[in-house]
């Protein structure tokens, strides 16, 4: 039974023929932000037991803030109360 793989996620087979997880982002991206670069996320446990968890989902969500500041969409920042406030 194969587990779905989140979002970027290649699998490679090693030299000695054990898997890795790699979090890799399009080539396009990668030109817009130096900074993302591929991943090595592991060999088990990098995607969690559905495909949604794990260290990939985080550089996922990680991803997707970069990309909707990238083209000025407004973040999560509005939902995070400032600092020094009671709310």
């Amino acid at each position: 039974m194969e587990r779905p793989l989140p979002r970027f996620v290649e699998v490679r087979r090693l030299a000695r023929g054990s898997v890795a997880f790699y979090f890799r982002i399009p080539t396009y991206y990668r030109k817009l932000a130096a900074r993302w670069r591929m991943s090595h996320l592991g060999r088990e446990a990098a995607c969690g037991d559905d495909g949604k968890d794990g260290r990939a989902a985080t550089l996922n969500a990680l991803f997707d803030e970069w990309n909707d500041q990238r083209r000025g969409e407004p973040g999560e920042q509005g939902k995070i109360a400032r600092y020094g406030t009671i709310d």
